[in-house]
């Protein structure tokens, strides 16, 4: 009688493979009933709703009442949850049993994932508000790449002043301001008649004004949205009536012809490395559309004026205003003053522009998701012609 030989342990795959296993006809489901019970062990996962009972299971034995440990977690001493030894709160999820180390981590506390952020639509006629109902429309652009619609949906709009000037007019109604008077205007403009190099004529607007204590501080000024500078404006100067580094700026110098350059460049059309004749008329059709029809009423010029603006808010000098908005009217309100010098490109001469803006068009780009009623900021500008009298 031979003897007989042990029985081995028939392993999930091999079932399978023997066909222990065999499709129900009558279900579209397996029949799992002869399947081996593979053997896992308990997970003792501490959550917020106490430590999880242990599965038993009859193929092992049984753990003492006495080798398993559960401290519920308290505000002063740590979790502790395993059979002779802590759980390590790193592994606690996937239900492993970590031995004693002297540098337990602190466990982790097993909740609810974070549901979706809650987002508040913006107020009607709110800056985002009115993005989200010209979405067809390419509004959010650099400034360089403004059109007149973007300001006609900001409420900007350029005023050409005919008034006559005297030769000492000094725009004394701001004592803030301190601006060069009109016959040193003419006279820079007389300077700027000679040919010469579009550098060497914004060195000559930087000395010109200089003697009239308009200091330059440097070339860049930042664009706000949302509370935080988004973008940097290249101007050919800007200037302020101090010294020191923390000078608020007040006015801003522009070569327009300089602007039209910028712009065209910032058209980028991607045309492969050989020439392509349809992307390049596409690419100058694009730059005909962005540059505006009067050049003395560029949309740049609006944007470095609102920056000018948004500065002298940012550094203090609009503080004491800020408090007063509430209670004030529109009217009423302090206004920010600014001024910007630009050169045309095909005449001869200067413009002048200024403007005021409240500080309730200012915290639309603050806050733009908010509304703030706010009445069409005008952008005053004449002509200064050179040989003034």
């Amino acid at each position: 009688m031979s003897p007989r030989r042990p029985q081995s342990v028939t392993t999930g795959s091999q079932a399978c493979r023997d066909n222990s296993i065999r499709p129900d006809r009558n279900t579209s489901s397996l029949n799992y009933a002869n399947a081996p019970v593979r053997y896992r062990p308990p997970a003792m996962v501490s959550s917020e709703f106490g430590p999880s009972p242990p599965h038993h299971d009859a193929t092992r034995p049984t753990t003492s009442a006495a080798s398993l440990k559960c401290d519920a977690p308290t505000s002063t001493s740590k979790s502790k949850c395993g059979v002779d030894g802590e759980l390590d709160s790193s592994q606690s999820s996937h239900g492993r049993i970590a031995s004693n180390h002297p540098t337990a981590p602190s466990p982790v506390s097993l909740s609810l994932p974070p549901g979706p952020a809650i987002t508040r639509s913006p107020e009607p006629s709110s800056i985002n508000d009115i993005m989200r109902s010209h979405s067809r429309d390419r509004l959010y652009v650099p400034p360089i790449q403004w059109m007149t619609r973007h300001l006609d949906l900001l409420g900007c709009q350029f005023v050409p002043d005919e008034t006559p000037r005297p030769a000492d007019d000094r725009h004394r109604q701001d004592k803030a301001l301190d601006l060069p008077a009109q016959r040193a205007l003419c006279l820079l403009a007389d300077d700027l008649l000679c040919p010469s190099t579009t550098e060497f004529k914004t060195a000559m607007v930087r000395l010109h004004l200089e003697r009239h204590s308009i200091i330059h501080q440097g070339s860049h000024l930042p664009f706000r949205f949302g509370s935080c500078p988004v973008v940097r404006l290249y101007t050919d100067g800007v200037f302020s009536l101090s010294a020191t580094d923390s000078a608020i700026p007040v006015m801003a110098y522009l070569d327009l012809e300089a602007v039209r350059l910028r712009r065209n460049a910032s058209v980028k059309v991607s045309h492969g490395n050989r020439p392509n004749p349809p992307v390049a008329r596409l690419r100058q059709k694009i730059q005909r559309l962005l540059n505006p029809s009067k050049e003395a009423e560029d949309p740049y010029i609006a944007a470095v004026l609102i920056a000018l603006a948004q500065c002298r808010r940012h550094n203090g000098h609009e503080a004491a205003a800020t408090s007063q908005d509430e209670e004030a009217s529109p009217e009423t309100a302090i206004r920010s003053k600014v001024c910007l010098l630009a050169r045309p490109s095909g005449i001869q001469g200067l413009y002048f522009y200024m403007a005021h803006f409240s500080p309730a068009f200012l915290d639309r780009l603050d806050m733009p998701s908010r509304y703030f009623p706010s009445s069409t900021i005008m952008i005053s500008y004449y002509r200064i012609f050179p040989s003034c009298p």
